[in-house]
């Protein structure tokens, strides 16, 4: 079975202007409206075509590989911000600079 990515292949399905109310784990598609053959066959088309890979998870994945968490990444940007206080945030851009 392919894998696949709920949110974001609703997302697509939306974005297709395709009547899709809901999308299951196995591929399956509950339909707001009775789909005409034409939506069913572009439903699915974005479902062949569908990369559930999130490019956001693979970023959080290489903070955590380089011993950032989300959180500290969050305060370092608010620090800045906020208050001017780029200490935390040079980490962030040395680590950048080194990726």
């Amino acid at each position: 079975m392919k894998e696949i990515n709920l949110v974001k292949l609703q997302a697509e399905l939306a974005a297709a202007g395709l009547p899709v109310c809901s999308v299951h784990a196995d591929g399956k598609m509950d339909y707001a409206v009775k789909p005409t053959a034409e939506q069913v066959s572009a439903a699915e088309a974005v479902l062949a075509a569908h990369d559930p890979s999130d490019p956001l998870e693979e970023f959080y994945k290489a903070l955590a590989g380089a011993g950032f968490d989300l959180r500290r990444l969050v305060y370092a940007l608010w620090l800045s911000a906020a208050g001017g206080d780029d200490s935390l945030l040079a980490e962030v851009k040395v680590w950048l600079a080194a990726g």
